[in-house]
């Protein structure tokens, strides 16, 4: 046991002299006296760091440009993203260009929906991921729910168009009643009614 000790620890001792005495060899050129080293580290306090020294000339090396701020955000949060989402056409509809059925097809009985946000894609198939893009609507836009299949719709809109939508996508209903029928709630004419059964 005592000689594999001593073995190994001479083995390593000798690893660690080469690795640290080794750098002549490696180099292939001699260590520069003492007096050239202190000469060149007193003359290097006034340089700049990481240069070459061309013809007695200091060449610095090229100072890297600005870091990009936005190189570690999201796509969905870079504020040059943003601002070209909000300068693209297609996702910037007027007001008046509002798809609505006035005018249009007329109103069959079904009820008639406003799309909730900007930019919802009208799909071929009740299904996100198999199905394929035939269309935008933007917010505000009617639509008409003819089926329903799972959580989505099938709607018609005002161009005559049909495709379907998540049902998540559809906002309030439209009506065609007068406004000071629109403004009565269902559930208190509804309760209205009941108390005034039950008291004749």
């Amino acid at each position: 046991m005592l000689p594999m000790l001593v073995g190994t620890s001479t083995a390593m001792t000798m690893a660690f002299a080469f690795a640290i005495f080794g750098k002549k060899r490696r180099d292939e050129e001699p260590p520069a006296p003492d007096e050239v080293l202190r000469a060149n580290a007193a003359r290097g306090h006034g340089t700049v760091p990481n240069a070459d020294l061309v013809n007695g000339v200091v060449r610095a090396t090229t100072i890297p440009g600005p870091i990009d701020i936005e190189a570690g955000m999201p796509r969905w949060r870079r504020p040059s993203l943003l601002e070209a989402r909000k300068a693209d056409p297609a996702r910037t509809v007027a007001a008046n260009h509002r798809q609505s059925f006035d005018g249009a097809l007329g109103n069959d009985g079904r009820e008639r929906r406003t799309i909730r946000y900007a930019v919802v894609r009208l799909l071929d198939a009740p299904d996100e991921l198999r199905s394929a893009e035939i269309g935008q609507l933007d917010q505000g836009d009617e639509v008409q729910l003819i089926e329903r299949s799972g959580s989505y719709w099938l709607v018609l809109c005002p161009d005559g168009r049909q495709g379907w939508l998540h049902k998540m996508t559809l906002g309030d209903v439209v009506s065609d009643a007068p406004a000071y029928v629109r403004e009565v709630d269902d559930d208190v004419l509804s309760a209205f009614l009941a108390a005034r059964a039950r008291t004749a």
